[in-house]
């Protein structure tokens, strides 16, 4: 079954364009092994990300944004 959650946070004030680099390839990375997809949005102050996929590769991709440092204020705007 697929499934799709997509989340609003603030960003880290420190967060730089190399983090975010960083950020985009571990997500990519660890996205491609449990198939999920999606598209994360940055303005500079705040994140955007919608990720669908297989239950069981969501759960590690929320639980992998959850833990993160990079950001505070997570909102889950849908989750279905």
């Amino acid at each position: 079954m697929l499934r799709a959650v997509a989340y609003r946070s603030v960003a880290d004030p420190g967060i730089d364009s190399t983090r975010l680099d960083q950020i985009v390839r571990g997500a990519q990375r660890f996205n491609r092994l449990g198939g999920v997809t999606g598209a994360m949005l940055f303005d500079g102050a705040r994140f955007l990300q919608y990720v669908e996929g297989p239950n069981d590769g969501i759960e590690g991709a929320i639980g992998r944004i959850r833990a993160s440092d990079d950001h505070t204020n997570l909102h889950v705007l849908g989750n279905r």
